[in-house]
């Protein structure tokens, strides 16, 4: 009898009930990050225009700075995070894709089985009534 291996079925067990929270998550945490994306420009183009200071370079500067820290995190998010969990959704579709083949190979073994021990039956039959 075929079998799945073990460390393919723990992946199963423990990662198929989280996937899709964790692809809730991801989505919501790309909105929140998204958002505060458009803040830090909302509050750039607010020091832009309206702050006049001789520290607005600087300022200026650390907002950018903060910006592109939300943008990496951002890219990660839709980028690795997301194809992380869409590889692992894909193998959880292709364990149960193979379940459902090893069912299918169980069940022509046991008519195969079924068929054969019928053959012999018939030939122990034959046998008995020569």
């Amino acid at each position: 009898m075929k079998e799945i291996n073990q460390e393919l079925k723990t992946f199963k067990d423990e990662i198929s009930s989280k996937i899709s929270n964790m692809q809730s998550t991801n989505i919501d945490l790309q909105n929140k990050i998204s958002n505060i994306t458009s803040s830090v420009d909302t509050i750039n183009t607010g020091i832009s225009s309206n702050y006049n200071s001789k520290n607005k370079e600087t300022i200026l500067n650390k907002i950018t700075y903060i910006k592109e820290i939300y943008d990496k995190i951002s890219k990660s998010l839709s980028g690795d995070l997301t194809e992380m969990l869409n590889k692992s959704q894909e193998i959880l579709d292709k364990i149960k894709d193979l379940e459902t083949i090893i069912g299918i190979i169980e069940e022509q073994e046991s008519k195969i089985s079924k068929e054969n021990g019928e053959d012999e039956s018939s030939k122990n039959n034959i046998a008995n009534a020569r």
